[in-house]
């Protein structure tokens, strides 16, 4: 939702980290942005040694959209992202 970026990037809603993550891939950015993207918001920045933190960096690296991302992460029994 348009205006729901809006809010978030003029500092009016303060958004979880998997929301920050699918504003990332519906932005189709690099990991290097999302993981900008993820400190500017204060949330924690994707960590290559946790399981699901890596399926999100590695759909991102290959240019893989949210579902895509989704049903590698349900396939490998970790949460989805909202």
């Amino acid at each position: 939702n348009k205006t729901y970026a809006y809010h978030v990037f003029s500092g009016e809603k303060n958004p979880s980290r998997d929301k920050v993550i699918a504003l990332g891939f519906g932005f189709q950015m690099s990991v290097e942005d999302m993981q900008r993207l993820l400190r500017f918001s204060g949330n924690r920045a994707l960590y290559p040694r946790d399981k699901r933190d890596s399926v999100i960096r590695f759909a991102v690296n290959k240019a893989k959209d949210i579902i895509s991302c989704n049903v590698l992460l349900n396939d490998l029994g970790l949460n989805v992202l909202d």
